[in-house]
């Protein structure tokens, strides 16, 4: 916004530029600075949401199957400017605690909340013998966006 009056106050002076950043102020306070213990948080929210008799429902398109998942914990949190925040959740099927998913939730910051807008599985389970190992998922999830 002050991009904008800058070309107009230019020639205005100090009071005139005063008075156009103090009006500004209310505008510049409506966003959020996020931090990670917020992203955790909206991640908590969405699976309590999506929940259904203690596990977290997600509709996975590659097996097009319903998931009933237990989260374990969140392994990562990062933020991309202009992106957004991007969490990295394990989970387990709910009837084979061995069988587990990493699985991304993506939010993008509006205003005070963050808002989610996608969630993609990172990695899903193949059975190796009687032991499951995660795999990496082609296409990767947001694998487009700049690292």
């Amino acid at each position: 916004m002050l991009s904008r009056l800058a070309p107009m106050l230019r020639h205005a002076g100090a009071t005139a530029i005063a008075v156009a950043f103090c009006c500004a102020l209310p505008v510049l306070a409506l966003a959020k600075d996020f931090t990670e213990t917020d992203v955790k948080q909206a991640v908590d929210q969405v699976i309590a949401e999506r929940s259904k008799d203690g596990a977290f429902v997600f509709h996975d398109p590659k097996l097009d199957a319903d998931l009933n998942l237990i989260m374990e914990n969140i392994k990562g949190v990062r933020g991309m400017e202009g992106y957004g925040w991007f969490a990295n959740v394990i989970f387990h099927d709910k009837d084979e605690p061995k069988k587990q998913y990493a699985i991304d939730f993506w939010f993008k910051p509006e205003g005070d909340k963050l808002t989610l807008m996608d969630i993609r599985v990172q990695k899903g389970p193949k059975q190796e013998g009687d032991s499951w190992t995660m795999i990496t998922r082609r296409p990767v999830a947001w694998g487009w966006l700049p690292v």
